[in-house]
């Protein structure tokens, strides 16, 4: 018997407009919905036995029909193929009012409330799919156990949309939650990075995103296609979907003094990103470190010039997002592991006032140039009731405390 195949994705945000590169957003939707066409392609060549799509398929609420209209062709041709979709709706597609539309007959959507299950018969193997769809964006109240038991003698797969932490508003659980299910597999979604958890022979993953949206979202993107035998672990790959990789292109301008000199080495670095890259097109973020005095007095004209050459330089291949420029002799990177870790110090803290005051210097020391910018009052006002870990989480991708004015 062949083992059970399938492939499992999340978070797809399809037609989603990207984080700081407004003047793009036709090349990211395009993206969005490449890496779709992607996954279907790789169902098809692979022959497998269903597709599980774990939550936020879109992103809130949608302008016009077309991602519903693409989704549903792409559907179609998994279809033709009598592949099924099994599908949950996450945090984001909660919030979405054109989501109830029509769905392709193979495709089928779990519906909020109760935990539900599928019995059916796949590729010789009797399989139970067991999901469960967000009603609104905050589920802060769901509980696992309401999850159905794993059934004998079938493949166990699960969907969840979830932030896996104990507590929170997106379907807190752990991982030994899940294990303690019996399942032989968890398709989750909601973060969007790679995550994966084994226990004996079951496997818990979450694939991350099949395309990057913002500059916080750095590196190649994807899928995760997996084979299951009876009473053995599962086994799986994680594949490439996204078109558009974003990443920061850290560069030393040091001893260069003319603006001229740093176009130059600018421009190799970038022709070596894309020669050597794993991508087709990426969205960058220029960090020009170690500038010289002569250059960094001028940054701002250097910083709209460099904008504005590159983006779209390589025949499209590169999309600008930010240019930033850090002085001779000031800290070369953020430590951004470090900051969050001093950061998330506070959340517990009994006395917050004294806790900034703690923080202060350790932060400035990280954010070199950027702690200019960011002073005790600012993150005092800033924090309010948010999370601080957020605060300086968007802090560290807007280049200062608050998000852009266009959003």
């Amino acid at each position: 018997m062949t083992p059970l195949r399938f492939v499992h994705c999340a978070d797809l945000h399809l037609d989603s407009p990207p984080a700081g590169v407004a003047s793009h957003a036709v090349p990211f939707r395009e993206a969005s919905r490449q890496a779709l066409i992607s996954i279907v392609d790789t169902c098809l060549e692979q022959e497998v036995h269903c597709l599980l799509i774990a939550g936020d398929l879109y992103d809130r609420d949608l302008q016009d029909s077309a991602p519903l209209v693409f989704f549903n062709q792409q559907m179609q041709r998994l279809a033709e193929a009598a592949i099924p979709v099994f599908l949950i709706k996450g945090n984001h597609d909660a919030a979405n009012r054109a989501i109830g539309g029509l769905l392709p007959a193979n495709v089928h959507a779990f519906l909020p409330g109760q935990p539900q299950s599928e019995l059916l018969q796949m590729g010789g193997h009797q399989v139970a799919v067991h999901g469960w769809s967000y009603a609104q964006e905050d589920e802060a109240g769901f509980k696992i156990s309401d999850y159905p038991p794993a059934v004998a003698g079938a493949l166990n797969l699960g969907l969840l949309h979830t932030a896996l932490e104990p507590s929170g508003p997106y379907a807190p659980c752990t991982p030994a939650d899940l294990f303690a299910k019996g399942y032989d597999y968890w398709a989750l979604g909601h973060a969007h990075v790679f995550k994966e958890f084994r226990q004996d022979a079951c496997l818990i993953v979450n694939p991350g995103m099949p395309q990057g949206r913002a500059i916080d979202e750095t590196g190649v993107k994807g899928a995760y296609l997996v084979e299951i035998s009876p009473g053995q672990a599962p086994q799986g790959r994680f594949f490439q979907t996204s078109n558009i990789e974003w990443t920061r292109l850290a560069i030393d301008a040091r001893g260069l003094v003319s603006d001229s000199d740093l176009e130059r080495l600018i421009r190799r670095k970038l022709e070596t990103l894309i020669n050597e890259g794993r991508s087709q097109r990426y969205a960058c973020r220029l960090q020009l470190n170690q500038v010289e005095p002569q250059l960094y007095a001028q940054r701002y004209a250097v910083m709209d010039q460099f904008q504005s050459l590159f983006d779209g330089a390589l025949d499209g291949r590169v999309l600008i997002e930010a240019v930033r420029l850090q002085a001779r002799d000031q800290a070369v990177e953020l430590d951004v592991d470090e900051s969050l870790r001093a950061m998330a110090a506070l959340v517990g803290a009994d006395d917050l006032s004294q806790s900034l005051q703690e923080l202060s210097e350790p932060l400035a020391r990280s954010l070199g140039a950027l702690g200019q910018e960011i002073t005790l009052t600012k993150i005092g006002e800033a924090l309010g009731d948010q999370d601080p870990a957020t605060v300086l989480s968007q802090a560290l991708s807007y280049g200062r405390i608050g998000a852009p004015e266009d959003e």
